[in-house]
């Protein structure tokens, strides 16, 4: 979420419409979710240099 404060911050625009009409939030999250997937970062990474375990 720390990416949609962000966002707010960044476009002061959006945050005031936020303001106004209080409705907007169920859909300003699932979009915040959506623009800042913390998915990329929950990849397994490959390191060539890893062994399987019981690898010798």
């Amino acid at each position: 979420m720390t990416g949609g404060v962000f966002y707010l911050n960044e476009n002061p625009g959006e945050y005031h419409k936020l303001k106004k009409d209080v409705g907007l939030i169920p859909s300003m999250v699932s979009e915040i979710i959506r623009y800042q997937t913390p998915l990329p970062h929950m990849r397994p990474h490959s390191d060539p240099r890893r062994k399987s375990l019981g690898a010798s």
